[in-house]
């Protein structure tokens, strides 16, 4: 969704001179404004809004509070007493009944007439002039005076002119209120195309359920003023409380029982009820948070902690389940058994749970405490409007909705069986869809630090996975396995690897800067325990550990600029290339030094997987995350995206310079990664009126937040990547010339951000503006389509054939170990560049395979015997310098080790 402003508003009002008899009007004439014989009514007073291009915005509020007034100010038929308001493109209404229509004209003399002054020439209107009659379908009266139609057929013809001159900004009050069922359904589809073509929709309605489904945004007035403005749940809830208050008021003599209350959420929401009672606590269970994500036909399990004083004696609560927009698929209502009175209150808790049978999507729960047997009869304690939020990821179950009702196809018995068995009764087969197996995989990397482009990995690998192979269980490995409440998953340490290795069906290996020896990742950022060695234990010692499983191994387009190989890790790197089943990488510096170890592994470049976010992310549908962040960060024009890093002072000193060039602009300052030391407060102080967040934004919010922008500042390779993916210019502080950049070279829309001396701010005007995906990201986004089409392919065809990796590695471990300890490097002659040397007795793999297994079980248990050295030698690896390096191999031959005690027992 664009930007580009369609409706601005500013300082709105519009009032009225009442007056209490005819005679005051004369009076007042007569005297010129030297007295006054009027009341003022200001139907609306200040108003100022802003709708972007795009949106679907409502309008709500109490009969009398100014919202047809406001949109007849917006189409030009009302004249403001203060202030302006502006449209930009072709203004379509539906207004007051029959509105624009001669009474005396024929309905096709009325088509021509509203749509000449809609723009139309009559060349145009002959074109579509079928189509309106078509959808308005009121047969031969169309040729009649429309002072004898009905409203309903007057609301048909209005609505079908309005519709079919595809205007670009849409304006209904109402109108559709007096239309039947069926013309209903269709005016709402109609206005579905029009918002997916990206039309401006602004409308006023009663109906709540109408607004939750259609609006981005909502605009709540009282008394002609903007009260309030927010996404459509927020101002429903808003709407219906102040309904709610108002009969309470009446009905209690003024008396108001219910109150706003403080909302549990982690951003701002709706909270309401009376001191009788409390929401204390609530989470999913999984992840002991306000969110989570989950598959298909998981278990989702809620907990939730009350605080209730001793008078309420029936205490209930209520779970809801809505839809992105609020909208009610299900839910329960449950009787709580709270505790002993404690200074009179008692404590309740209870947990609940339910089968994810949902289609893929953002979903909420609402809570509510009650006092009574049931919630039609209850009274309300507390409600809490959607504190709790989970994402179903893709898959790809065959339903229709939003629940999957578990439809199942019946087909009665064949006709010649019928009529052999003529004396049964309407026999059923029933046919149940087959169980759809799960898949195991593992991907690894530095999937625990605050760092946006190490947290995307995962989930564009499972979005992608679960498209293509169904239900897909991703274990996200990494060092220390921690998770924070902005994670969207859960991590896993590495040291729980061998516990899952044996039932993977395949291993990825990274992306990201992964392929490293001894870089540190970030401050504080060290091994966990011996047993890992940093930082090789992210991706060299799960690729060995996979492989001795024949559980396939695939390089998902890591990187390792930067990094030198160490004469101790060449065998085993060599080893880990040539039986990996696919091997890509990010860059050119990458493939060239894995490829110098061996000829055997088939390495190329692959896109960085970030490119692929197009595929996750619907830019024309925005989120109801990122609408609600954009309303209350206050992102209401064009904005630019700054990377909360102080290497961006060249930008900041262009702004201090030539501030009055940016007046178009609003400046969004975000940190990429809070782990490599990012804080909005280096520079937002410099920048007036700057944006940031009271929050580090989710890896696919902060996509998002990037998709919108017009401009990215920064140094984060991912912000460059996300933003290139959809066509927004970025402008470094990296040097695009070295590194991991160099993979970037081939994109015109990504800027080296010159010295502060050199800047122009033509020249950086000039570049600013979304324009839509280049040919190179095109092409980066069809590769990686391809690139998912193989991994996938490769984790069907299961494991692999049995190879003589185990008897490799056990060759040369002990070599390894001791000239480590020894602290020289090993022997070129006894650690050759590919370890996997056929041995006398070894069977090739093109022989028999049942001969190849016991051949190489004999190998194992031969070489096996070399390990017991090694037992004797720990202690004293353990205290020498070289113990960091051989954590490695030490954790594998653990793993090995079992393998091989398990092999002996079959032998």
């Amino acid at each position: 969704m664009s930007f580009e402003v369609a409706i601005r508003a500013e300082n709105l009002s519009k009032c009225y001179q009442i007056y209490d008899a005819p005679k005051d009007r004369l009076l007042q004439m007569l005297v010129r404004g030297k007295k006054r014989f009027y009341r003022e009514f200001w139907a609306l007073d200040d108003v100022s809004l802003t709708i972007a291009r795009g949106e679907t915005v409502g309008i709500i509020g109490r009969n009398g509070s100014g919202k047809s007034t406001l949109l007849q100010l917006i189409c030009g038929t009302l004249m403001p007493t203060r202030g302006s308001v502006q449209g930009h493109g072709r203004i379509a209404a539906l207004l007051e009944l029959g509105s624009g229509f001669n009474p005396e004209f024929t309905g096709r003399e009325n088509v021509y007439v509203n749509a000449a002054v809609l723009g139309l020439s009559r060349a145009e209107i002959d074109a579509r002039f079928d189509d309106i009659i078509a959808f308005a379908n009121i047969g031969d009266f169309i040729d009649q005076p429309t002072k004898i139609y009905s409203s309903g057929m007057l609301v048909r013809l209005a609505f079908a002119v309005s519709v079919c001159v595809e205007p670009e900004i849409l304006i209904v009050d109402e109108a559709l209120s007096v239309g039947d069922a069926s013309f209903q359904f269709k005016c709402l589809n109609r206005l579905e195309e029009l918002a997916a073509r990206g039309t401006t929709l602004l409308f006023v309605s009663h109906d709540m359920s109408m607004v939750k489904r259609f609006c981005h945004r909502v605009i709540y007035l009282r008394a002609g003023r903007v009260v309030a403005s927010g996404s459509p749940d927020e101002m429903a809830e808003l709407h219906l409380l102040d309904m709610r208050d108002e009969q309470r008021r009446w009905a209690s003599g003024g008396v108001t029982p219910v109150t706003r209350k403080s909302f549990m959420g982690g951003q701002e929401g709706m909270a309401f009820g009376t001191e009788e009672g409390h929401i204390s606590a609530a989470c999913f269970t999984n992840t002991q948070q306000l969110s989570s994500s989950y598959l298909y036909g998981d278990d989702i399990e809620i907990h939730v902690e009350a605080l209730l004083h001793e008078s309420i004696t029936q205490p209930n609560i209520s779970f809801t389940i809505q839809e992105a927009r609020l909208l009610v698929i299900g839910g329960g209502n449950f009787a709580l058994q709270p505790g002993p009175v404690e200074n009179g209150w008692r404590r309740a808790a209870i947990t609940v749970r339910f089968r994810a049978h949902l289609a893929e999507g953002r979903y909420h729960v609402t809570l509510k405490l009650l006092h009574g047997a049931t919630e039609d009869t209850s009274q309300l304690v507390e409600k809490q409007v959607a504190p709790l939020a989970f994402d179903m990821l893709p898959n790809h179950q065959d339903f229709l909705g939003m629940v999957d009702l578990g439809l199942q196809r019946i087909d009665a018995r064949p006709v010649e069986s019928l009529a052999k068995a003529s004396g049964t009764q309407g026999a059923k087969v029933v046919t149940e869809h087959p169980v759809e197996r799960t898949w195991q995989v593992a991907i690894f990397g530095t999937f625990d630090v605050e760092n946006y482009g190490d947290l995307l990995f995962p989930i564009i690998a499972e979005a992608e996975l679960i498209q293509r192979l169904g239900s897909v269980n991703l274990h996200r490995f990494s060092y220390h396995g921690k998770s924070r409440p902005q994670w969207p998953y859960a991590v896993t340490s590495l040291t729980e690897l061998p516990h899952v290795a044996a039932s993977l069906d395949g291993v990825l290996i990274g992306g990201g800067f992964l392929i490293r020896f001894d870089k540190v990742v970030a401050h504080g950022y060290g091994p966990t325990t011996a047993d890992i060695h940093h930082p090789t234990g992210y991706w060299l010692t799960p690729a060995l550990i996979a492989q001795q499983h024949a559980v396939p191994v695939m390089w998902n387009a890591p990187g390792m600029h930067c990094n030198d190989i160490p004469d101790w890790a060449r065998p085993l790197l060599t080893m880990a290339l040539e039986q990996s089943q696919y091997v890509r990488v990010r860059d050119a510096l990458s493939r060239d030094t894995l490829g110098a170890l061996t000829p055997q592994a088939e390495i190329e470049v692959l896109p960085d997987t970030a490119f692929g976010l197009p595929r996750l992310i619907d830019e024309q549908r925005p989120s109801a995350a990122f609408i609600r962040l954009r309303e209350q960060a206050g992102l209401t024009g064009p904005y630019i995206v700054i990377h909360a890093i102080h290497v961006v002072e060249s930008f900041v000193k262009l702004f201090e310079d030539y501030a009055e060039a940016f007046q178009g602009y609003q400046f969004l300052v975000v940190p990429i990664g809070p782990v490599l030391g990012d804080d909005p407060s280096v520079i937002a102080g410099r920048l007036p009126g700057a944006i940031t967040l009271s929050f580090w934004p989710e890896p696919l919010l902060m996509a998002e937040i990037l998709s919108q922008a017009q401009a990215v500042i920064g140094h984060s390779y991912h912000l460059a990547i996300t933003a290139l993916a959809f066509g927004v210019p970025v402008f470094c502080s990296a040097d695009l010339t070295t590194g991991k950049y160099t993979a970037l070279a081939g994109f015109d829309t990504l800027h080296a951000l010159p010295d502060v001396a050199t800047v122009d701010p033509q020249w950086f005007l000039a570049r600013v503006g979304k324009t839509g995906p280049s040919p190179a990201a095109l092409a980066a986004a069809d590769q990686l389509v391809e690139h998912w089409d193989r991994v996938a392919a490769i984790i069907r065809q299961g494991k692999t054939s049995s190879r003589p990796v185990l008897g490799a590695f056990l060759q040369h471990l002990p070599n390894l170990l001791e000239t480590a300890a020894q602290g020289r490097e090993p022997l070129p002659a006894e650690c050759p560049a590919s370890p996997v040397v056929p041995e006398p007795g070894i069977i090739e793999p093109a022989q028999n395979l049942a001969a190849q297994e016991l051949a190489q079980q004999q190998r194992i248990v031969q070489l096996s015997q070399q390990l017991a050295l090694s037992d004797a030698r720990m202690l004293e690896l353990q205290n020498s310098n070289s113990f960091r390096m051989t954590a490695p191999l030490r954790s594998i031959a653990r793993g090995i080790r079992n393998l091989t005690a398990n092999k002996n027992r079959q032998c």
